[in-house]
């Protein structure tokens, strides 16, 4: 690290535990003004001011950022915050994005999966928003009126050597590397290291994704140059690192304690409760009954965005009454803490019976209790083995848009119901929100599914039955 680089904290702007009189400010400032959004985002995609539960993360991330830019060979390369969705992972990622931007001496080339990473043409043209590729590489290729390089891709076709088809105007298609794009970044400024943060990577296309990290892979040890990146996504995001095209196992197999960051919805009601007390104090809003906060928090089941729901509730009710929050049972914050909350339920449930996917849930459901009451674990087979039991006597729409368990599964981890917290495909799994399955059982019992929920019970009795598992099932 140059000798003129200072210390530094890149979540110095990021609370865990307490506030500082500078967060107070802002909370209060944005609470007076009637924003409310800025104090309890409704969406992840908000920087918060106190992240609790999180420790662990921003400890990864704080290492991977002093790694890359103190070292200049750094041992740990990449961070993926991998989990369901709802449980703050673009939230990290903006926070380590502001906190990097605020040392001033890091370049950070940020994007998305769904976005950049769908083609190499797409990546190619996110990278020439902030690099010049070398005189060499681009004196022969067209331009727009704009000046920009002419990026669309010829025939599609790609190389092992990370490099894509440039179409040249005029002429026959000539080869672009990422590397060299990448090369001409860093040989600018050389003792600026660099960063890359892919929000959204479950969308990222596999041979696309493996492009960037085996160009980044280039650097790797030089003694020049010093470059990490960052991937946020559901867990899909680690099926796309294992698929065969992705071809980055340097990324993928090295240092897996170091490199994989699970973000479950695990946020304890103790934690949930001191974030709701710390930001509404410091708006200056009193509550008026802590035992009912108390009860209040144990409705977020461990998950931020439920906690991000309550908490702006409590600041919308306060700023109607003299800023008093009033968490009573049957209370203003509680009917609309609660509205939100079964408002998600049913923006869920509306998506997997549109698809069919209703029996599944409530397989996945009963297996997770089974499991929680016998301790054993839930490996691939039995998710497997369930959500087919799901699609074959579940109620079914007539246009079937999800026919296989394999199709089901992908839905059910997309819509982060589904995950599991370890790397390794065979599990162990777990439920990403468990108290929506038990939304999905009580819609079982008030709808007219009586025929097929006795079929489905019978069948998860089967699988169930297979490994010695019937204890606590009906």
């Amino acid at each position: 690290m140059s000798e003129s680089l200072k210390p530094f904290d890149v979540f110095a702007d990021i609370a865990t535990t307490r506030l500082s009189e500078t967060q107070a400010k802002k909370i209060r400032s944005n609470y007076q003004s009637g924003d409310f959004s800025k104090v309890f985002p409704a969406g992840s995609s908000a920087i918060p001011s106190l992240m609790v539960g999180r420790q662990s993360q921003i400890a990864q991330l704080s290492a991977l950022a002093k790694e890359v830019i103190d070292n200049d060979n750094p041992s740990i390369v990449g961070v993926v915050l991998h989990g369901p969705r709802g449980t703050g992972k673009t939230a990290l990622l903006n926070a380590l994005h502001r906190g990097l931007n605020s040392i001033g001496y890091v370049d950070v080339i940020s994007m998305t999966g769904n976005d950049e990473l769908t083609s190499d043409e797409k990546l190619i043209e996110r990278l020439s928003k902030f690099i010049t590729p070398k005189p060499e590489l681009s004196e022969k290729t067209s331009r727009d009126t704009s000046g920009r390089l002419d990026l669309g891709l010829a025939a599609g076709r790609t190389s092992a050597r990370v490099e894509v088809e440039q179409r040249v105007s005029g002429g026959q298609p000539e080869f672009i590397s990422i590397g060299s794009y990448l090369h001409s970044f860093l040989d600018e400024a050389p003792e600026r290291p660099a960063m890359f943060l892919v929000d959204e990577a479950h969308g990222a296309d596999p041979a696309v994704l493996g492009h960037l990290l085996n160009a980044i892979q280039s650097f790797t040890g030089a003694d020049d140059h010093s470059i990490g990146i960052v991937l946020a996504g559901t867990p899909e995001t680690l099926d796309v690192l294992r698929h065969p095209e992705c071809k980055a196992t340097w990324f993928r197999d090295r240092a897996q304690s170091d490199r994989f960051s699970p973000m479950p919805n695990d946020l304890s009601a103790l934690a949930c409760q001191h974030a709701v007390d710390a930001i509404l104090k410091a708006a200056d809003v009193s509550i008026h009954d802590y035992a009912d906060l108390e009860h209040a928090v144990q409705g977020c089941k461990g998950s931020p965005y439920f906690l991000q729901l309550l908490g702006k509730a409590a600041l919308e009710s306060a700023s109607r009454n003299e800023g008093v929050a009033d968490f009573q049972v049957g209370g203003e914050i509680d009917r609309v803490f609660k509205q939100g909350v079964q408002a998600r339920y049913e923006e869920t449930w509306n998506d997997l019976e549109d698809k069919g996917l209703t029996g599944c849930a409530l397989q996945l459901g009963a297996l997770w209790k089974a499991a929680k009451a016998n301790g054993f674990t839930i490996d691939r087979q039995l998710i497997r083995k369930a959500i087919q039991s799901g699609l074959d006597h579940g109620p079914r729409p007539d246009n079937d848009i999800i026919e296989t368990s394999t199709q089901a599964s992908t839905h059910f981890k997309h819509l982060g119901l589904l995950w599991s917290p370890s790397r390794p495909t065979e599990g162990p799994w777990d439920l990403g929100l468990p108290s929506f399955f038990g939304f999905v059982e009580e819609r079982f019992e008030k709808i007219t599914y009586r025929q097929e929920r006795q079929q489905l019970s019978l069948a998860i009795r089967n699988i169930l039955q297979e490994i010695d598992v019937v204890q606590g099932m009906e």
